[in-house]
């Protein structure tokens, strides 16, 4: 058996793979951790302090969208954690060691592995939305996109999302500069594994229906809406994907006081119509989301006009994007990070309401503008 601290799970070997497979699969509870008592975690000695309320952050967002509980406990040099948890473990702690990649998404990532979830590129219908190139891989970085079976791995149910945390960037682990990974759908190359800061909905999806934390809502569901999944802390409300809001997720994610008049809902028409914002650098991050409804029996059409910056290198400013979302609103869609990325052609796959989101930086001047219309349904 090989046991790691929390840190290196991206490094993992083929036995912790088969490990993580177990942990997926529901066959195996004794993988899991428990869901009737705080999951204990602590921090190694070398830890910064200053790193750490980032970490305690992660814990709380993730208990606070799950029926997961976590209490940090005193370190004991003589406990170790490996991936998931032993079968035999009770009451064996997440260690946390420091390391050079101390960014809160590594937090996220890493604790989404220990907890049990698998990297979305080697899911098993991975190859209905990516095509891996081993050939422009490193030799030793293989097994990291290495393809599980049905057989062996879950997804629950939850759809691929390019916008997962777990998923890897096509630019790393490459031999040649050419990227190792290439989505089915070019429109989605520029999203795959670019969300570094958080966990995606579809990831805490999954880890609730991995811990069975909706079943207990079962008899007293809300009917959610547009991708929401019901909140296991309180069964009559919904936790909503990005954009949405609302007991049901039924209604925009908008407040006048704070994004001023960024965001809002349109009407589509027949005719070619422009959205355009420019935002300077202010003081908070911020997400701004328009909710664009065409008639019934038609469908919206966008053309995207300009994405700053226009930085030709396009050097992924990665908490400023402009994203497209129209379907299955459970993942992300597809997003632009800098003007060489807007496609050429009008971007036609979309249904009758679309989602257009602006996430800014605070350090990051940033605008755009698109046009929209309807057509009608053939």
């Amino acid at each position: 058996m090989f046991y790691f601290v929390l840190v290196v799970l991206l490094f993992v070997t083929s036995s912790a793979i088969r490990l993580r497979r177990a942990i997926n699969d529901d066959n195996n509870p004794e993988y899991l951790w428990q869901t009737d008592r705080p999951i204990p975690f602590t921090f190694y000695s070398d830890f910064a302090e200053s790193d750490r309320p980032a970490v305690r952050d992660v814990f709380r967002a993730i208990a606070a969208r799950t029926c997961l509980t976590f209490k940090e406990v005193p370190e004991d040099s003589c406990v170790t954690s490996q991936i998931g948890k032993n079968r035999n473990q009770v009451g064996f702690p997440i260690i946390l060691k420091e390391k050079t990649c101390r960014s809160e998404v590594n937090y996220f990532e890493h604790i989404f592995y220990a907890l049990g979830l698998q990297p979305t590129q080697q899911r098993a219908d991975r190859d209905d939305y990516i095509t891996f190139y081993e050939n422009r891989t490193q030799p030793e970085r293989v097994s990291m996109f290495e393809k599980y079976t049905s057989e062996n791995s879950k997804d629950f149910d939850v759809p691929y999302d390019f916008d997962s945390v777990l998923h890897i960037t096509p630019d790393v682990f490459n031999l040649n500069g050419q990227p190792t990974i290439v989505a089915k759908d070019p429109l989605y190359q520029y999203a795959v594994g670019r969300n570094i800061y958080t966990g995606a909905h579809s990831d805490y999806l999954q880890l609730n229906r991995l811990y069975k934390c909706l079943d207990k809502c079962q008899a007293e569901n809300a009917v959610c809406e547009n991708g929401g999944y019901v909140n296991p802390h309180n069964c009559s409300e919904c936790s909503c994907p990005r954009g949405f809001a609302g007991p049901l997720c039924a209604e925009l994610d908008y407040n006048e006081a704070t994004h001023k008049g960024c965001g809002g809902q349109i009407d589509v028409t027949g005719s070619w119509k422009e959205l355009s914002i420019q935002r300077d650098a202010n003081e908070n991050n911020i997400s701004c989301h328009w909710f664009l409804q065409a008639p019934q029996d038609s469908h919206i059409e966008i053309k995207i006009a300009s994405v700053a910056p226009e930085n030709q290198l396009c050097t992924f400013f990665t908490k400023t994007w402009l994203e497209i979302r129209s379907g299955d609103f459970t993942v992300g869609g597809y997003k632009f990070f800098c003007g060489n990325q807007i496609p050429k052609l009008p971007i036609k796959n979309l249904g009758n309401f679309v989602v257009v989101t602006l996430s800014q930086d605070y350090s990051d001047p940033t605008r755009f503008s698109l046009f929209h219309k309807s057509i009608p349904d053939e």
